[in-house]
């Protein structure tokens, strides 16, 4: 069984990094607050203002029928046109609910909207917009951000590559020239060298993508050191990892 791949489409990269990102974008009001139905004169004055702030950007501002056959009004501006990135926010003046996206394309893939994109509630579109603009400056940054994800995705899987071919290389061949009985399991992120001991004890050495490169030149004179100690222990012992779980006492103190 190989390491276990980041095999996330850029898609996917796209959808949780945005999802990270947008989080607090869209602002409501108090929820003992209600100002709802709001003036569909009045969202349009507000977001066309917002557009006239943007002329350098591609802006749309306008109505659509989305599924449900409701009138939403819309705010769409293209940050990059090469890119076709998009930010979108849409609101229905009925029950105040506004709905923000991001979209872009990448490699010739097209990003469509998220299945579950942020929304609010009797929604406060003045501190919204407000929000939005600090997004949109922050925007350029963020782009490139998310572009260096697949890059970094792609150098991760050529680690993991280099790792299962050295790792089950050289392992097999060092082990072959001892006298040990050993087996070599991999476990998703990482290799687990058994080594069997005397006495129904076996040790396990764990080689990550990270540290097998440092660790293998030093496993058969760990293993001997390991081998020398349990011959001079005189009672049953056994050395594991441990996690947070356990409550330590230092000397007599109390467990804490």
């Amino acid at each position: 069984m190989p390491l276990r791949r980041n095999d996330s489409s850029i898609t996917e990269i796209y959808d949780r990094f945005w999802e990270r990102e947008c989080k607090g974008v869209l602002a409501s009001f108090p929820s003992n607050e209600k100002h709802w139905p709001l003036s569909e004169d009045d969202v349009m004055k507000q977001l066309s203002a917002f557009a006239e702030k943007y002329s350098e950007k591609k802006v749309f501002v306008g109505k659509i029928d989305i599924d449900d056959k409701k009138d939403k009004i819309v705010l769409a501006i293209t940050c990059d046109e090469w890119m076709n990135d998009r930010i979108v926010f849409t609101i229905a003046t009925k029950n105040a609910c506004g709905i923000f996206y991001v979209t872009g394309r990448a490699d010739n893939t097209n990003h469509l909207f998220p299945d579950n994109p942020p929304y609010t509630f009797n929604c406060n579109i003045e501190q919204t917009l407000k929000n939005l603009e600090a997004f949109i400056k922050k925007f350029p940054k963020k782009r490139e951000q998310i572009m260096n994800r697949q890059n970094a995705r792609d150098k991760e899987n050529k680690l993991l590559d280099m790792a299962e071919k050295s790792i089950e290389t050289i392992v097999p061949q060092m082990m072959a020239s001892t006298n040990y009985e050993w087996n070599l399991f991999c476990a998703e992120t990482r290799y687990l060298l058994s080594i069997k001991m005397k006495k129904h004890k076996m040790i396990q050495i764990a080689l990550t993508p990270k540290n097998f490169a440092n660790k293998i030149p030093r496993i058969l004179s760990t293993i001997s050191q390991i081998e020398n100690l349990l011959k001079e222990i005189s009672f049953s012992v056994d050395i594991k990892s441990y996690g947070s779980n356990i409550k330590w006492r230092k000397g007599s103190g109390k467990v804490k």
